[in-house]
């Protein structure tokens, strides 16, 4: 047997899904990567219909400045890197014009 072409597209990685936050302790602004959230082990039985509806109540970050847990239903999650760098203009902090 002579193996022509080898198809791995299924073990090709997916790029990590980034997050944006605002930590509602101390106001900082950060962003994350979803391998940096906290997942409980769930106890329970969870329909794949109410999935993300769990997800967001019950998976955590912790804020990197104050160590305040944030459940991911206060943050933002990117759709694509546009949507990220103009989170990150938004919150940029503004420069002083007259020194």
């Amino acid at each position: 047997m002579e193996i022509i072409y080898k198809g791995n597209k299924h073990k090709e990685p997916k790029p990590e899904r980034m997050y944006g936050c605002t930590c509602p302790n101390c106001d900082s602004v950060f962003t994350f990567q979803d391998s940096e959230v906290c997942r409980p082990k769930m106890s329970i039985f969870v329909p794949a219909v109410s999935l993300n509806d769990y997800a967001k109540k019950y998976y955590t970050i912790t804020c990197p400045t104050c160590n305040n847990t944030i459940s991911l239903d206060k943050c933002v999650i990117f759709k694509d890197t546009a949507e990220e760098v103009r989170f990150k203009l938004t919150h940029e902090p503004v420069e002083k014009e007259n020194k």
